[in-house]
């Protein structure tokens, strides 16, 4: 069996982005494939470390609504840092601190664009970008 994905994100997450005022706020664990995912909440932004399958996948999100996630490659690419990044991978610790990194660096950023007044225009940006890009990769 891996090593849990909370002791994960405690361990390589929390204490770099706790300081941004970051707290694990929900976790689930699945009987099923190792399946796991923990969510964290600072009052201007969420984040969800996914695993599914030994792939730990990062998005993130408004607090004002928790159901809506965006695929941190998305996210990286919307910012204008890298089309072809984002945080998924086999290596959960490698993930999870390049997730710090981003959004210790990023903050500013991402607190901006997940702020009420503009939410839904990064919304409506963050979807078609995800639509052009599943467009390009699958043929469409």
């Amino acid at each position: 069996m891996t090593e849990a994905l909370l002791d994960l994100v405690n361990a390589e997450l929390l204490p770099t982005i706790a300081p941004l005022g970051f707290k694990v706020v929900e976790t689930d664990v699945s009987e099923w494939f190792d399946n796991a995912y923990v969510i964290l909440e600072a009052p201007a932004l969420r984040v969800r470390v996914l695993r599914e399958r030994s792939i730990v996948v990062v998005g993130f999100g408004p607090t004002s609504e928790p159901g809506t996630w965006f695929d941190s490659a998305v996210l990286v690419d919307y910012l204008g840092l890298s089309a072809n990044a984002g945080f998924h991978d086999r290596d959960a610790r490698g993930v999870l601190r390049g997730a710090g990194a981003f959004i210790t660096s990023m903050w500013n950023e991402l607190t901006a664009k997940f702020s009420p007044p503009e939410l839904a225009t990064t919304k409506k940006e963050l979807r078609a970008l995800a639509e052009e890009r599943a467009a390009k990769m699958f043929g469409g």
